[in-house]
């Protein structure tokens, strides 16, 4: 059967032909599977007599609106404008998403027990903000709430990394103390024990200077004194040079303390 419509080109863009008319009607495309696809509902809709008369007299209708709607002045302004707004409304999901996933990692990041991973996970979340925060600033779509809330998103993360900067300071100052007070205790037995031993009032024999030098090795070596406060370093010096004098004429024993300071295994904070 032949069709009422054919295709034609003209400047690039498709149009339909009436062969019964000459008529022509721009498609408004110049894509060609587009306007073929254009061209058969038109030829299908000849075939329907009834349907055809109502589509003709619709598609003429249409034509005359966007006519009249491509033709108001600011036509141009209002594409332009409806653009801009898909744009922003991609640009604000894209943004959203974004910053969901910050907030996520960064909420992964707090609760990680290792502080060096969560120093680089910090570190990486912060770099990823600032480059997404520099590209929404060069793109003239984006609205400047936008980077705003980037700003806002850095500042979380800031203030999460200064709240476990403290958090770690408090922790290594409670350490810190505990160590001065161990350090002190250990001292403490030390010199309780050479109390005990020159409290005899007597001339020490071997199983004393072996006892002082067995407390010097088990209460004082273990102290790691780059760790102690000047007070409880002084306290620990004075302590030891005690121990150290009473050896002097034990040199196998002095040797022997000197042996287990290479050896022995420090405590630390």
């Amino acid at each position: 059967m032949k069709t009422r419509f054919k295709l034609c080109r003209r400047a690039g863009v498709f149009y339909t032909e009436d062969t019964a008319t000459g008529k022509q009607t721009s498609l408004r495309t110049r894509d060609e599977t587009e306007a073929k696809s254009l061209l058969n509902a038109r030829n299908e809709a000849q075939r329907q007599p009834v349907l055809n008369l109502h589509l003709d007299g619709a598609s003429e209708l249409v034509e005359e609106r966007l006519t009249e709607i491509q033709s108001k002045p600011d036509f141009k302004d209002r594409v332009q404008k409806m653009q801009h707004d898909f744009q922003m409304r991609v640009l604000s999901d894209d943004t959203s998403k974004f910053i969901a996933s910050v907030d996520a990692g960064l909420l992964r990041a707090t609760s990680e027990p290792s502080l060096t991973i969560r120093q680089i996970a910090f570190g990486k979340l912060m770099d990823s903000v600032v480059s997404q925060r520099q590209i929404l600033l060069e793109n003239t779509n984006a609205d400047a709430s936008l980077p705003n809330s980037l700003t806002a998103l850095a500042a979380r993360i800031e203030k999460a990394m200064e709240a476990d900067v403290k958090s770690q300071e408090a922790d290594q100052e409670k350490k810190s103390r505990d160590y001065q007070r161990w350090a002190l205790t250990q001292i403490q037995k030390f010199n309780n024990d050479m109390n005990s031993a020159e409290g005899k009032g007597m001339i020490y024999d071997s199983p004393d200077y072996t006892r002082i030098k067995n407390d010097t090795v088990i209460y004082l070596l273990p102290i790691s004194v780059g760790f102690l406060d000047p007070a409880v370093s002084r306290l620990y010096y004075e302590a030891f040079d005690r121990g150290w004098k009473k050896l002097e004429n034990q040199k196998n024993l002095q040797t022997e303390v000197a042996e287990q300071e290479a050896v022995i295994q420090k405590q630390k904070p």
